[in-house]
């Protein structure tokens, strides 16, 4: 089965993201120029992963605990900027995403998103929470405005994990 495309400009693109959360999957961004990974420096929560994918590699369990809790506290978008290295073979994206990390739903946005998941992901690392949240506080993410994660590859081909993961496709030119 062939995945399917949208394809738009930058200028378009983050009305095409809003349009993309009604599919009620992540998102994948096609960077076909380059200006993505910038945009979204100043309109997301950002994360540099290509600082890590690019020799095959994994961030460590409290960077990646540390991104994700915080992306889900504050809500809105959450880029994953793996630029060139999202498309290579070494790419392990069930890695970045791990059931020993308790994200073993990740790429199911229903499930994941559910408050009783992400109180129970929270519990599993009480510490991140508090700094993140507050003492005595429950992880969680806004009802009107909750995390959205997208993943930045700089390629004109979906690479075969997002296809795979069944993400929502944008090719931004």
């Amino acid at each position: 089965m062939e995945t399917e495309i949208t394809t738009c400009s930058i200028g378009a693109m983050l009305g095409n993201i809003d349009m993309a959360k009604k599919y009620k999957k992540w998102l994948c961004i096609l960077d076909t120029n380059g200006n993505v990974g910038v945009f979204m420096k100043y309109k997301s929560t950002y994360i540099p992963a290509f600082e890590h994918s690019k020799d095959g590699n994994i961030p460590e369990e409290d960077k990646m605990i540390n991104w994700i809790f915080g992306a889900l506290r504050g809500g809105g978008l959450c880029c994953f900027d793996f630029d060139i290295f999202g498309n290579q073979k070494s790419m392990k994206i069930d890695e970045w995403f791990s059931s020993e990390l308790g994200f073993g739903n990740f790429f199911e946005p229903e499930k994941f998103l559910e408050y009783g998941n992400i109180v129970k992901l929270g519990q599993k690392y009480p510490k991140v929470v508090e700094a993140i949240v507050g003492e005595n506080k429950v992880l969680f993410t806004p009802e009107e405005d909750p995390a959205f994660f997208v993943f930045v590859v700089k390629s004109e081909t979906v690479p075969k994990w997002a296809a795979e993961k069944g993400l929502t496709i944008l090719k931004v030119t």
